[in-house]
């Protein structure tokens, strides 16, 4: 791969073909660069305002200072321009940066980036990805899912994964209606791209970022990067190293920050998880005299941030020719030299599995969430395969009734199943958990 392709600011604007090729570097604007303009179109965004109403990892939390997905994509955002920004003085000193990309666009594209990937995340978080594969597993030999030909097309639905949402509602779904949606600069696009390819070529169920039915807009953004193609899937785009280096940072520091807060853990056992990765002074200062426990957690957090994101920034750096080649296919943190940094993020995945993701009060939340979303794909999808089978007029009353209450995302009967399966899962995953929870019980006769 090579910077300069993977850095020109064209647009993606929906048909293949019609990717803008000018460059866009000569629209002159005060004040902000192509880049800026592609945060700036997600933070206004309808679908990332919602994620203020969906779970980051405690659901439905009645403490308004645990994370929500929105929280969460905003600080990942924020290490992630910090992580570009210091890999973008790097490749500036080393003379890989072409002439027209400054060294701040590199953080401008990863925050922006960053802020987008976890915008097709449904309610629930983790969970609601997991009811939805689950509902649909149950359902392998129905004739719901027997009326789908296509393997890929029922491996979409097997194994649906936030992140091909994300990248369906960016670039088909969210203002330009089919015709590019956001219509962000192809450099943004690449590095959302966290698994550059299909669900059947994904080496983990769950993890691909492209719907089969958005096949021809991942190899057209593939192609205008220059991402290789690497045993039958696209290489990443150099950038989603940091994307995904900037979510581990964020979900395992404040994750534990979180179940401080909910009481799950103490502060004994948050500072001795820091340990590691914060100088010996530096603790002594955070430790010694009075100060409430939001400032000691703040304190510890900077410290650690600091030296975490050097390990992450120094990992691409020496493995910049592998990761130009395509070649890495494991995270950064897996190739961390520094021994604190790598125990620091091994015993706080440790701990947060054991400890933080087990949690009772989690764990009942979860169970009702599955109900919820049970009813919701129950009623909606069944009503998707009336539509399919007996067309508008053939339908129920009731189903007629759940279609239209879609909104923008009602299918039409000449869409095939598949189609009209995606579109109840636009509006399925879009809901906030309160409006998801609102809803089911308004369909169970719950008023």
């Amino acid at each position: 791969m090579d910077w300069s392709q993977l850095l020109t600011p064209r647009r993606f604007m929906g048909e293949p073909g019609a990717a803008q090729t000018d460059d866009l570097n000569l629209i002159a604007e005060a004040g902000r660069s192509q880049f800026h303009k592609d945060y700036d179109r997600l933070i206004f965004s309808q679908p990332l305002r919602r994620l203020a109403r969906k779970t980051q990892v405690h659901p439905l939390s009645l403490n308004d200072n645990v994370h929500t997905r929105l929280t969460h994509s905003l600080e990942v955002a924020s290490v992630g321009r910090s992580l570009g920004q210091r890999l973008g003085d790097y490749l500036s000193e080393q003379g890989y940066l072409p002439a027209f990309v400054e060294p701040e666009d590199i953080g401008i594209i990863v925050q922006a980036a960053c802020l987008a990937h976890d915008i097709g995340n449904p309610p629930f978080g983790h969970s609601g990805e997991d009811c939805i594969r689950d509902w649909f597993n149950e359902r392998l030999h129905s004739p719901i899912v027997d009326v789908i030909d296509s393997d890929s097309e029922v491996s979409d639905l097997l194994w649906f994964d936030g992140n091909a949402q994300g990248f369906r509602i960016v670039t088909q779904l969210e203002k330009h209606w089919y015709r590019g949606g956001l219509r962000l600069t192809v450099p943004t696009l690449g590095p959302l791209l966290k698994y550059p390819w299909l669900s059947t070529v994904a080496e983990k169920p769950g993890k691909f970022s492209c719907f089969a039915a958005e096949s021809t807009t991942l190899n057209h953004i593939a192609t205008s990067l220059g991402m290789p193609m690497v045993n039958g899937r696209y290489a990443r785009h150099p950038l989603a190293h940091l994307v995904e280096a900037a979510d581990d940072i964020c979900y395992l520091i404040l994750d534990l920050e979180d179940a401080v807060e909910l009481g799950i853990i103490g502060w004994d056992d948050f500072r001795t998880l820091f340990e590691p990765v914060v100088d010996p002074s530096d603790l002594k200062k955070v430790t010694q005299g009075i100060q409430p426990m939001k400032t000691r957690l703040a304190l510890l957090r900077g410290y650690a941030m600091d030296r975490i994101m050097a390990g992450f920034v120094d990992a691409f750096c020496r493995n910049h020719d592998a990761i130009l080649a395509g070649q890495l296919q494991e995270p950064l943190m897996n190739l961390v030299s520094d021994s604190g940094v790598r125990h620091f993020m091994k015993s706080v995945r440790s701990f947060a599995q054991d400890i933080v993701f087990r949690n009772k009060d989690k764990k009942g939340v979860e169970i009702g969430a599955y109900a919820t979303l049970d009813t919701l794909l129950t009623a909606f999808v069944q009503a998707g395969y009336a539509l399919y089978s007996n067309g508008f007029d053939g339908m129920s009353k009731r189903d007629a009734s759940l279609i239209e209450m879609m909104g923008n995302c009602q299918p039409h009967e000449q869409l095939s199943a598949y189609h009209i399966y995606l579109r109840v899962l636009d509006f399925i995953s879009g809901m906030t958990d309160q409006y998801a929870a609102r809803l089911a019980n308004q369909i169970r006769g719950i008023f």
